[in-house]
């Protein structure tokens, strides 16, 4: 079973970005001893120098105030019978398709008992140098939710993987 949930960032500035970019690249959560590779990828940037990439679009389209990224983060049931770099390849096809047009930064965490990946997205279109609303990337109502489960219920439909719905959690 796998769940997305948006992490709320009170501080948005580029310092508030590299700590929590720094946070997710963290070798001894994202490197998988199984495959021997780091777990750090990105979806139109290279997930190593993410940062600087979502600076250097900010800068270019002239946006380098306000809500700076936004994060996300996938878990997966310790039940489900992954690999970490399974968890990742899920990871990349739900951002891909959840996010299009977006520079992301997919992380995989490795070190807990279940396995999560971390979604940081640059608020700022590299395409079109508009920054993206909230709402229009992951809204939290219903109706947008519903929209957003598609992409997710594919990327997990096509790995043979069961997504948690809300009702599947208790208090």
């Amino acid at each position: 079973m796998a769940t997305v949930i948006f992490i709320k960032e009170s501080r948005q500035n580029p310092s508030a970005m590299r700590a929590v970019i720094n946070y997710c690249q963290q070798e001894y959560k994202t490197f998988d001893s199984r495959s021997k590779r780091q777990l750090v990828s990105g979806i139109n940037c290279d997930g190593a120098n993410s940062f600087r990439e979502f600076m250097a679009t900010k800068k270019v389209y002239g946006k380098t105030d306000g809500i700076f990224f936004y994060q996300y983060a996938q878990s997966f049931s310790p039940t489900e019978k992954l690999t970490p770099e399974q968890a990742h390849e899920i990871s990349m096809e739900f951002a891909e398709r959840a996010w299009p047009g977006q520079e992301i930064l997919v992380a995989t965490h490795c070190d807990a008992n279940h396995l999560h990946s971390h979604f940081v997205i640059n608020s700022v279109s590299f395409e079109s140098g508009k920054k993206t609303p909230p709402v229009a990337l992951y809204s939290q109502t219903v109706k947008s939710a519903q929209r957003r489960d598609l992409p997710r219920s594919r990327a997990l439909r096509s790995h043979a993987i069961r997504e948690r719905r809300p009702q599947d959690f208790q208090p």
